[in-house]
């Protein structure tokens, strides 16, 4: 239903081309233990799109883009609302695809120094950068082995400035390295998101050892 619901249904017959579906029982399912805010900068709109598009599929929960100083697209308010509703279009159609039963949450892009505000409000919240050193993703996860909210920022083509990395960290964000290759910025929120629904299934999934 979008909302996180599955629920068993009959094929009831067909109307005008459509199948005519009784909905039935909801199906019980395991409740998500990860809540991933993802934050990318906004860059140009196929490749922003592809990037929405696959991160639904890896289980975002969440999707606030952001303006930073090096972002290149620059709309005005209605023209970013307009962009918000095809996002969610892609995001619904994404969704469908892949069976999953919730709907990401999408905001309308704000400044980079807004979203900051909200770090606090996450269990981690992590900042891949080139223009600052920082510890392996891996690490960042093993040292934050408990968590259910998280943030990633994800920076424009040609990086954050480390003026942002700066006021990030100020915030409580920690610095992140991708190992040693230069990645896309849809390349890196992809590379992250995959990274911590492997890490966070793993440590929290049942585990049987057979001797």
């Amino acid at each position: 239903d979008g909302r996180g619901g599955k629920f068993c249904a009959n094929v009831a017959g067909f109307e005008e081309g459509c199948v005519v579906l009784t909905v039935g029982d909801p199906v019980r399912g395991v409740t998500e233990s990860l809540q991933i805010t993802l934050a990318p900068s906004v860059i140009k709109p196929e490749r922003m799109e592809w990037m929405l598009e696959k991160s639904c599929e890896l289980g975002m929960t969440e999707w606030a883009p952001i303006l930073t100083e090096r972002s290149t697209v620059k709309l005005s308010r209605e023209r970013w609302q307009a962009k918000t509703e095809r996002w969610r279009k892609i995001a619904v159609e994404s969704c469908k695809q892949c069976g999953q039963a919730k709907v990401p949450s999408l905001r309308e892009p704000v400044l980079f120094k807004e979203l900051l505000l909200e770090a606090a409000a996450f269990d981690a919240a992590w900042i891949p950068a080139l223009c600052v050193p920082g510890e392996a993703l891996q690490t960042a996860f093993a040292k934050t082995p408990k968590v259910r909210k998280v943030l990633v920022l994800i920076g424009p083509e040609g990086d954050f400035t480390e003026k942002e990395v700066e006021r990030a960290v100020s915030e409580g964000i920690k610095t992140v390295s991708l190992g040693s290759s230069v990645l896309r910025a849809e390349t890196a929120a992809l590379y992250v998101l995959s990274a911590a629904q492997f890490f966070y299934s793993a440590s929290t999934a049942p585990r049987n050892y057979n001797k």
